[in-house]
């Protein structure tokens, strides 16, 4: 059985392969078995139930590896399947678009459609399982992938502030080309009114945080099978008909798991209006051009009218007056040069963000 059985492989011939062994085996033992038998022995008799044992034997082995192999299979599928599932779900949680459960659901129904479906062509030609144990396989493989892709969806949720202050930022600090927004340029309104917008479309996310919307009982679909007795062109008006019964909407708690509670549900919500007026409160302060505890600039204006003479007198002396002349020519050349409306826009934006950053207005 080594030859046709390999630890991390699946057989999926393994019923020709063992009833080949089945028949070497049985064939050798018959020739083996000619060549010792005398005539008129008596020992025909004594090989024939000697056979009819290691029949039994050879059948006992290879139904009780069949069934190892096929719970060796169910482990490595879903195994290779739970690998399947987190790359499905991670990248449409982490972005958190508004279709982000179809983004989940349509590539996960047709990974798990994949699956079962080579499940079960396995199991009828590697091991020619029976209808019922095919069902029982197709069913628990199913059930258990998804408690597997509820649990993991869960888990993706229990730190879901910081994807939707990622997409939120993602909106309200960026253009619809994707560079960062100027808050000094924009009316301190629009801003307010930006940020509402982005926190609405944000808000309007929460509605599907209650279910794990992801589809149930996909396996029927590979198991269905006629109604014993019923004619053919029976069974498909009967599939019809029931086509035509109307289809009524049937709500999450019927259909889907549960994902977030309503206490967790209002947590999260608290915690993102609380990121989300932190950060309109960052984009005001950048607007005002106001670091935490800057200087007013009225200050500024007094302290020029009443020490400019002070500044004059200390521009005369040659240690500070040689090096501005210097500079200015620099300036000046670059200017006529025709750098002007590079080295203008360049300048002003150094000079703001580096007394930005020491918190002084500008």
């Amino acid at each position: 059985m080594t030859k046709i059985c390999k630890r991390d492989m699946i057989n999926d011939k393994f019923y020709s392969q063992s009833l080949g062994l089945f028949e070497e085996n049985i064939k050798a033992f018959t020739k083996k078995s000619a060549d010792m038998v005398l005539e008129s022995s008596g020992w025909s008799s004594s090989v024939s139930q000697h056979q009819i044992e290691l029949s039994e034997q050879l059948k006992s082995i290879i139904k009780a590896q069949r069934e190892r192999e096929i719970e060796k299979m169910q482990i490595i599928i879903t195994k290779a399947t739970h690998e399947s599932i987190e790359e499905i779900v991670n990248s449409p949680i982490y972005e958190l678009k508004a279709t982000f459960w179809q983004e989940i659901r349509d590539p996960y129904t047709h990974e798990l459609s994949m699956v079962l479906q080579n499940c079960s062509q396995i199991l009828k030609n590697g091991f020619k399982a029976e209808e019922l144990e095919e069902i029982d396989f197709l069913e628990r493989f199913e059930i258990e992938i998804r408690t597997f892709t509820g649990d993991y969806i869960r888990k993706c949720f229990k730190d879901i502030n910081q994807n939707l202050l990622r997409r939120f930022n993602s909106e309200f600090k960026n253009d619809r080309n994707g560079a960062q927004r100027n808050w000094v340029s924009m009316e301190e309104k629009d801003i307010r009114e930006h940020w509402a917008r982005s926190k609405a479309e944000i808000e309007s996310l929460f509605k599907f945080f209650k279910y794990i919307e992801i589809p149930i009982d996909i396996a029927h679909k590979f198991s269905e099978t006629p109604t014993p007795g019923m004619d053919p062109q029976e069974e498909e008006e009967t599939k019809d008909a029931d086509e035509q019964i109307p289809k009524y909407h049937r709500s999450g708690t019927t259909v889907y798991g549960k994902l977030l509670s309503e206490t967790d549900l209002n947590k999260v919500k608290d915690r993102f209006n609380e990121d989300a007026h932190k950060e309109l409160e960052d984009a005001l302060r950048k607007h005002h051009n106001l670091g935490t505890g800057a200087t007013p600039l009225w200050l500024y204006v007094i302290l020029v009218y009443y020490a400019y003479d002070d500044i004059f007198r200390m521009l005369a002396n040659p240690l500070l007056f040689y090096p501005l002349i210097f500079v200015f020519s620099i300036v000046a050349m670059l200017y006529s040069m025709g750098l002007g409306p590079v080295m203008i826009p360049v300048a002003k934006t150094s000079l703001n963000m580096g007394l930005r950053q020491v918190g002084i207005p500008f």
